[in-house]
């Protein structure tokens, strides 16, 4: 099949699994939680909780009620996953170059779950983190 062109203002990208790969840091970041909050084996909760939002998981599994802290304790989640090593799928960075060429990098930034979307989070608010593009940056 012949390539096809196509004109967008936009384009948007779940990264996780269509740029990167985060598998290495979620298994980190849950052999973390799960010594810090007794929660068993890490790789049963990663499987079970695999596609829940963290800010639902945390406070069943870890039992947190304070606002604050869950909000801390989900930064301190998000920060375990990247230290955790997150690495490029196949075709993501030539991708990314490509993009780069040609439209500014503004376009390229990266997000944590909510700091941009607090639609995404229960309460409504955004986050108190300002946005990163570490995950970008590994590109």
């Amino acid at each position: 099949m012949p390539p096809v062109a196509i004109t967008v203002d936009a384009i948007l990208f779940d990264m996780d699994g269509t740029l990167i790969d985060s598998t290495p840091g979620v298994y980190k970041a849950w052999k973390t939680f799960a010594a810090d909050y007794s929660l068993g084996d890490y790789r049963e909760v990663t499987h079970a909780t695999h596609g829940r939002r963290l800010y639902d998981t945390l406070k069943e599994l870890c039992k947190i009620e304070d606002e604050a802290k869950l909000l801390s304790e989900i930064d301190r989640f998000e920060d375990a996953v990247i230290e955790g090593g997150p690495t490029a799928l196949p075709g993501a960075e030539e991708l990314v170059s490509k993009v780069r060429q040609f439209h500014s990098a503004k376009c390229l930034e990266g997000f944590t779950s909510h700091s941009w979307f607090p639609w995404t989070k229960p309460n409504g608010r955004s986050s108190h983190r300002p946005p990163t593009n570490t995950l970008l940056e590994l590109l």
